[in-house]
């Protein structure tokens, strides 16, 4: 099988495209630039890849056998290490205010995340790190889902809510009414313990914490939380 190879494209990110067919057979990247980022510059080269493995590189062509493999003729076009998204938050979209998080229905929310995480692969981010999650266990079973292959996606450390005081960033509710959004609001040491076993017990890889105020919430501005 020969098959052409888009523009630029995460090494990692075709190999999920491939999936099925690598599982049979290896992959031959034939005529790649290959960018590996190490600071050094972009070289020809043949890749051979044998399930989620690199097995074999060679800078002259025609030196890996493409016996048995799925060749993808590369013809020049950038074949890179997959990027890392270090600041993700793949279950905020669409949001214009906080709050918007909060109204989304937790079934849309989670196709909107799933729809995230595949357009972070389709652009070359094989790993995300979350930075927080809009409902506690969005992140959790978008990551298991991905690593059990049931939606294309980057892999994921799935985060915590952002917690905070009250009056603090993510917290938008009011005296006469009740808004949710991206905060999970905890008042004291006891709070923010329990807050935290929460989020453990859900299956969090890492927790967020606002610690400071921040300008993009009136009430929660450096001068005015309180830490």
């Amino acid at each position: 099988i020969s098959i052409r190879m888009p523009t630029c494209v995460s090494q990692l990110g075709v190999l999920k495209i491939f999936r099925r067919i690598s599982e049979m057979k290896p992959i031959l990247f034939r005529g790649a630039s290959v960018w590996d980022g190490s600071g050094a510059p972009a070289f020809p080269a043949d890749v051979l890849v044998e399930g989620d493995r690199i097995k074999s590189i060679a800078r002259k062509p025609e030196k890996l056998s493409a016996d048995g493999a799925t060749v993808i003729e590369a013809r020049g076009r950038t074949l890179m290490p997959g990027l890392v998204e270090g600041h993700a938050h793949i279950s905020f979209g669409g949001a214009v205010n906080d709050s918007d998080l909060g109204n989304i229905p937790p079934e849309e929310h989670v196709l909107l995340t799933v729809r995230n995480a595949k357009t972070l692969l389709d652009h070359g981010f094989t790993s995300a790190y979350s930075a927080a999650t809009s409902k506690l266990r969005l992140d959790v079973v978008i990551r298991n889902a991905v690593n059990a292959g049931e939606f294309p996606g980057p892999r994921i450390r799935a985060a915590s809510p952002e917690i905070t005081v009250t009056g603090g960033l993510g917290d938008e509710r009011k005296a006469h009414m009740y808004y949710e959004s991206f905060g999970l609001i905890a008042d004291g040491p006891e709070e923010i313990r329990k807050a935290v076993r929460l989020c453990c017990r859900e299956g969090v890889d890492n927790i967020k914490v606002n610690i400071s105020g921040d300008d993009l919430s009136p009430a929660a501005q450096d001068r005015k939380s309180t830490r």
